[in-house]
């Protein structure tokens, strides 16, 4: 439970970080934060055997050619609901 609210309240703080600066011109680090959030969500990917790992694959590859981010939410979640039933 603690792990969880450490990396909730990291990430709140990288948002929170975000929004409140929009106006400054900032350099390329920036991108921390989403790299960070891209990271957590990655180490996940792989402790719980194929199904998410090929949920993530068919969300990304959705997103990639709708260039919507819902598009790649949606589709990842049906696909793992898909074949979590099967």
């Amino acid at each position: 439970m603690s792990e969880v609210l450490a990396v909730a309240a990291t990430l709140f703080g990288l948002r929170l970080s975000g929004l409140s600066l929009p106006r400054l011109r900032l350099p390329a680090f920036t991108f921390v934060p989403v790299s960070v959030l891209a990271a957590l969500a990655a180490t996940g990917l792989g402790h719980q055997g194929p199904l998410p790992l090929v949920a993530a694959a068919a969300g990304a590859l959705a997103g990639l050619r709708a260039r919507r981010m819902w598009v790649c939410i949606v589709v990842g979640l049906a696909v793992y609901a898909l074949l979590e039933v099967v």
